[in-house]
This record gives structure tokens, C-alpha cells and sequence, in this order.
């Protein structure tokens, strides 16, 4: 009975036979495709755990900012605090009554 062909061992084989440069080649390209593969599946999994991990809304007192506009187009302006901390997130100022 003949034993089945096997394509891996096919490819191993001949990839024995081939001058250094090409395997070197083989190698840094699968290390590359990994790494990259890796790098897209860690950016898919942080966006899923950013959807369903969101940060608490910043309460800020709402006399305490100087604000100019509406909606996407206000304006920080100042601030009557002055050990306000610094802001990273974006902060929707509505007025009281709407």
C-alpha cells in the first residue's frame, strides 16, 4: 500500500533544496504575514471591547465653563476654575430648559 501524498512534505522538501536567500526570504515573509495578521486581529479586538466598554460621562458643573455655540460647533472659551484638569474627551454643554 503507498503511503498519501502529503503537500506539506512536498513543500519541506523542496524547500531543503533551495539556495539560503530564497529560504530566508520564505521565513521573514511568514514571520511578516503573522505579525501582521496578529496586529489586525488585536485592532478588531480592541474595537469590540471599546463598543461595550465606554468610559462614564464627564459631569462637569455647568457654570464653571465658558462655552460659545451649540452642539458640534461650540467653543471652549475659558474656564472659572483654575484647577480644572485638562479635558480629552468631548463634552456636549446643553442649556437648562431644552
Amino acid at each position: 500500500m503507498e503511503p498519501s501524498y502529503s503537500v506539506w512534505a512536498d513543500w519541506l522538501s523542496k524547500f531543503h533544496t533551495w539556495p539560503e536567500g530564497v529560504q530566508a526570504l520564505w521565513v521573514l515573509g511568514l514571520t511578516v504575514t503573522a505579525l501582521g495578521v496578529i496586529a489586525g486581529a488585536t485592532r478588531v479586538l480592541v474595537a469590540v471591547i471599546a463598543i461595550f466598554h465606554r468610559p462614564p460621562p464627564l459631569v462637569l458643573p455647568e457654570a464653571a465653563w465658558v462655552v460659545k455655540g451649540e452642539g458640534p460647533s461650540a467653543r471652549f472659551l475659558s474656564s472659572a476654575m483654575p484647577e480644572a484638569p485638562h479635558l480629552t474627551r468631548r463634552v456636549v454643554v446643553r442649556r437648562r430648559g431644552r
